[in-house]
């Protein structure tokens, strides 16, 4: 999760999105939970990878300069967007706007002290409910017609792991 302590740096630049894997149906290249961090400048992280990343960046770029709202996107990994995965991705694109840097200082100054952190994002609302909290819940997406409810835990991990090696490791 190192974009959580990369944000407040990026929002000192101007706003920057949140692109997350919200759902997988089928094969896909990242599991939900996948978070990537996009700003004018530069990428924190990725969702997998292909023309589905490369779609999800210009996105999430032009929300940079819109204020977009929460939005849930469905892609199909299929020959339409140039995927040979061929399951479904839901992705939610959020923005941060540089407004909200000193929330996001004290984030991440909680993350290091070893706070999970917790998101409840639903449609209609400009951003995330984030909050820092003791315990960590279950990633929980659940989607209704056009409705849609979306929570999300991050948690610093005990240690991190490396694993190296060529191809699918």
């Amino acid at each position: 999760h190192g974009w959580i302590e990369e944000l407040p740096r990026r929002l000192a630049a101007g706003p920057a999105a949140l692109v997350t894997v919200a759902h997988v149906e089928g094969s896909a290249p990242r599991e939900a939970g996948t978070v990537m961090l996009v700003s004018a400048d530069g990428i924190v992280g990725t969702i997998g990878g292909g023309h589905l990343e490369f779609q999800a960046i210009r996105e999430a770029r032009e929300r940079l300069t819109d204020a977009s709202p929460l939005e849930l996107r469905r892609y199909a990994l299929g020959p339409s967007l140039g995927q040979c995965c061929g399951g479904v991705v839901w992705l939610l694109f959020e923005t941060i706007p540089a407004t909200a840097r000193s929330d996001w200082m004290a984030f991440a100054s909680q993350w290091r002290a070893g706070k999970s952190l917790a998101r409840r994002a639903r449609p209609g609302k400009a951003m995330s409910a984030w909050e820092a909290v003791a315990q960590r819940q279950p990633l929980a997406f659940e989607l209704r017609g056009e409705s849609w409810t979306f929570d999300q835990d991050f948690t610093r991990e005990p240690f991190p792991i490396h694993v190296f090696g060529a191809g699918h490791v």
